[in-house]
């Protein structure tokens, strides 16, 4: 659904095929928006008719993540990783986490950064989806990474929040919550 701010009246509404757990992200006038139908849409913010659609393969349970005219989002069972083209839908490269994928994708500097439910947090190239390292946590990870001065701080479904070097994979510090974190960090 989209609302007017000042009214709250209905501007439009798109369905889909099955539910949508994730937030919608609005880049440059369109709006991003996967869902458990297995697909990621692209849809005109003004009006809600949709651009394109890209069949994800399961659903899709994480925010997309645009950067650079690339949306990257992550998918559930089939453990995908997608780039996709913001433009046309198509497909730019496909890479496979260690599970599920429900957090959402962080870019940083020519990498992107996620979650899975396999207890890590991997770290990939933007252009090409290679592996640059995977970090083992101490739990499953749907909490997305915030990435600030060199470090990524992710939250695990453990006990902790990890600190880990964005660009070598290695643990920094973590603290012990005393229970799991499902929510992202923020950092001032």
């Amino acid at each position: 659904y989209a609302l007017d701010t000042e009214t709250g009246a209905k501007e439009w509404n798109f369905t889909t095929g099955d539910r949508v757990v994730a937030s919608p992200t609005v880049v440059n006038g369109t709006v991003f928006i996967g869902s458990e139908d297995e697909t990621m849409y692209a849809l005109d913010a003004d009006t809600g008719q949709k651009e394109w659609d890209y069949a994800a393969g399961d659903s899709v349970k994480g925010s997309a993540t645009v950067v650079n005219g690339i949306v990257y989002f992550g998918t559930n069972f089939n453990k995908k990783i997608h780039a996709v083209d913001a433009e046309t839908g198509s497909v730019e490269w496909t890479a496979t986490a260690s599970s599920y994928v429900q957090s959402s994708p962080t870019v940083k500097n020519g990498t992107v950064y996620i979650g899975s439910n396999g207890d890590a947090v991997h770290a990939l190239d933007a252009d090409t989806g290679s592996y640059v390292w995977n970090y083992t946590t101490d739990g499953v990870v749907q909490s997305s990474p915030t990435v600030a001065g060199g470090t990524v701080y992710v939250g695990s479904g453990g006990t902790k929040l990890h600190a880990i070097d964005a660009d070598t994979g290695s643990l920094k510090w973590d603290y012990d919550t005393g229970d799991g974190v499902k929510s992202s960090p923020t950092v001032k």
